[in-house]
């Protein structure tokens, strides 16, 4: 090897997959009592709680909350992989900083470039993601960040997000501030999430993603004999019973999937957490 040739290193994360399940059942006398299908609701009322579930899940571990066990435990942000916002010091333990925001420490626009500054100098620095063959990164924010972010509740010296949606964006009804949607700053893409993570009372780890921030996989739905007479492209199991003599009739569902925040080298990869100060707002 050459002198001014470097190596290729590789590193190695593991995901672990676990099964996840929920349930309906009710009674004949159930169904006489509403003019609602119970087996529809039921069947309707699963998908939405599997859709929150998914949800939840993912910004827990993009979130780095260590309680989330799903496959395997998540993990907190490296020093590398986290800021927080205010005047809070960066102490290299996200848990200890978080301590110390405080209502002057709300999110303010300059906060997002100092994540993507850290991000895009760090070694390995955070990878962009390819949108519609542009290069960006990925905001995800809560909505009492939102809030901050939009009125400038911090007082930041820097431009307002409002202004920039509207002198620099699409002119018209179109314009983000117009149709509710964030927008997009300095090559970053900004999207609003009720569930993001936190850690404790009055802290929101805003995220601002990279490529390959996070990892989902599917196990199978049915094993090969069950596939030949449900197809083997379900996502989800789907089971019916009966009991009391068909009195009681009862519902299921399940899936096997793991997901969690990609890690090497005992190190974040793609994403960096935001920890801002953030409550509701009257």
């Amino acid at each position: 090897m050459k002198d001014n040739e470097e190596a290729l290193v590789y590193h190695q994360d593991s995901l672990v997959i676990d099964q996840l399940r929920n349930a309906h059942s009710f009674k004949r006398m159930s169904q006489q009592r509403t003019l609602h299908a119970l087996r529809t609701d039921g069947k309707d009322n699963l998908s939405d709680w599997f859709a929150g579930k998914l949800d939840e899940y993912l910004f827990r571990n993009l979130g780095g909350d260590t309680t989330m066990s799903h496959g395997q435990a998540a993990v907190a942000a490296d020093t590398d992989h986290y800021i927080v916002t205010g005047d809070v010091a960066h102490s290299g333990v996200i848990a200890t900083d978080e301590a110390s925001l405080g209502s002057n420490d709300q999110i303010a626009l300059a906060d997002f470039d100092y994540a993507k500054e850290k991000a895009t100098t760090i070694t390995p620095p955070m990878r962009p993601a390819m949108i519609e063959g542009e290069d960006y990164f990925v905001g995800v924010i809560h909505p009492y960040s939102v809030t901050d972010l939009r009125l400038n509740v911090s007082a930041s010296t820097y431009i307002k997000w409002s202004d920039i949606q509207m002198y620099a964006n699409t002119r018209g009804l179109k314009n983000p501030i117009f149709t509710g949607s964030l927008g997009v700053y300095n090559k970053m893409i900004f999207f609003e999430a009720s569930r993001i993570y936190s850690p404790v009372a009055n802290v929101r780890r805003n995220l601002l993603l990279g490529s390959q921030a996070g990892v989902f996989a599917l196990g199978n739905a049915y094993d090969k004999i069950d596939q030949r007479t449900y197809g083997k492209d379900n996502l989800l199991t789907w089971n019916e019973e009966r009991d009391d003599y068909g009195n009681e009739k009862g519902i299921s569902a399940g899936m096997i999937f793991g997901l969690k925040n990609v890690y090497y080298n005992s190190k974040y990869f793609g994403t960096m957490n935001i920890s801002s100060y953030a409550v509701v707002h009257n």
